[in-house]
């Protein structure tokens, strides 16, 4: 008689992430509290992580527990840093995840003073101290921005992501123009919205309030792509914020804007009334700082809002393809 086939254990690459973590921080822990098949997984996990020494010297060996648990603390960081940055507006500090500190691997204030390899940490050199490397951490992946990147599947664009936000502590070096220009576009998007809700109040409206900083992004964008010889750019959105892109991004005049929300507008007039100065679309040419024309074009919106996306990707591909000879032209 053939014996039925039993159960298969699922392999690790079908294990969830979050749920990887969670049962990893559990082995760390006490190892009897997962399942066998997972704790021989994250056993062979420690020994490769602990095999070997890397050559040259200065710091902590590869082998030694104290560089270990370094290299858990940053990959801590790298995966969960953005849980303990500081995005309140009102400053209320949130509490700081038990994975996030030295203490959790095993590392005492004594060992905040060790010495530990990290080459692969962005902007800190070959060596430094755990308490430098914390401190490096903190600021970098749990300050007043956050990163999340370890679910990118492409190891390129994570790589990308480190050298760009790890090497310069997630800041960009602006000069006093560019700190003028952003401060500006900022108060004029906020000035916009305010007017809107004070001549209006009973209209309908998709403000944009508390997402100012989208308005000086997508001009940031478009500015650079057309150092790279961009020439024309079409955009598609959502309702929100929608106006406020019309006018501070693509050009549409105050007058145009207004104008929709009077009550001489004819609702039943072409595009009629209600929300619909939402879905209009608007496009213009604009002239950058950097002295570069570029057409600008905000697609309008249809109810259902996911078709726009199509729409807009049609419009690019239209755009960017090479005009076709017809036959009478000898193509």
């Amino acid at each position: 008689m053939n014996t039925p086939p039993g159960a298969v254990p699922p392999a690790v690459n079908a294990w969830n992430a979050e749920y990887l973590d969670d049962a990893y921080e559990r082995f760390l822990k006490d190892p009897d509290a997962v399942s066998p098949e997972m704790r021989a997984f994250f056993q062979g996990f420690e020994l490769a992580r602990s095999a070997g020494s890397p050559p040259g010297g200065g710091g902590e060996g590869s082998g030694s527990p104290i560089q270990a648990a370094a290299d858990r603390l940053i990959a801590a960081y790298r995966g969960r840093g953005h849980i303990k940055a500081k995005l309140d507006p009102f400053g209320r500090e949130r509490e700081r995840p038990a994975f996030l500190t030295p203490a959790f691997y095993g590392l005492s204030d004594a060992d905040l003073a060790r010495t530990v390899r990290v080459d692969d940490v962005r902007g800190l050199g070959a060596t430094a101290t755990i308490g430098e490397l914390v401190e490096h951490l903190k600021s970098t992946y749990a300050g007043t921005i956050a990163l999340e990147f370890n679910h990118i599947e492409s190891d390129d664009e994570r790589v990308w992501w480190l050298d760009r936000f790890e090497g310069s502590r997630g800041r960009v070096d602006l000069s006093r123009g560019d700190q003028v220009h952003i401060t500006h576009q900022l108060l004029m998007a906020e000035i916009f919205e305010k007017f809107l809700g004070k001549r209006y109040p009973g209209d309908k409206r998709f403000s944009l309030e508390g997402s100012e900083s989208l308005i000086p992004l997508l001009d940031r964008i478009i500015e650079g792509s057309s150092d790279l010889g961009v020439e024309e750019v079409v955009l598609g959105m959502a309702h929100r914020g929608r106006l406020n892109v019309l006018n501070n991004i693509i050009g549409k005049t105050y007058a145009q804007i207004f104008t929709e929300f009077e009550e001489n507008w004819d609702a039943d007039f072409v595009d009629g009334g209600g929300d619909v100065k939402y879905h209009r679309g608007y496009s213009g040419t604009r002239q950058f700082r950097n002295g570069k024309m570029v057409h600008l074009a905000l697609a309008s919106n249809p109810s259902h809002l996911e078709a726009v996306a199509p729409v807009v990707a049609g419009r690019c591909r239209a755009q960017a393809a090479p005009p076709r000879r017809s036959r009478a032209s000898g193509a």
